[in-house]
């Protein structure tokens, strides 16, 4: 393949306004009353006895997190309470 044009269909791509953009969402975020987010306490407590609602908590809706938390919750359990901690607070994803 001839690549020689490469740089013809390359866009020059404008990163200034990227951080302005993040600080608005941080700022709409932090917006929400800390009544409406649930604890992390909370969603500790439930990651450790029901891993499943754990999740849903921490992610407020069904997603395959919550499927792979219901799965290792009916298997063996603590693989459950693993993954419900590694999403929860580690940052894990399926996707």
């Amino acid at each position: 393949m001839d690549y020689s044009n490469w740089n013809n269909y390359n866009r020059k791509m404008d990163f200034s306004n990227m951080n302005i953009e993040s600080n608005f969402y941080k700022n709409e975020y932090s917006k929400v009353s800390t009544s409406k987010r649930v604890s992390e306490v909370v969603i500790g407590i439930f990651c450790f006895f029901i891993p499943c609602v754990g999740v849903l908590l921490y992610e407020d809706a069904i997603t395959n997190n919550f499927w792979v938390s219901i799965i290792g919750m009916i298997l063996i359990y603590i693989p459950g309470i693993v993954f419900a901690f590694l999403v929860c607070f580690g940052g894990v994803s399926v996707n």
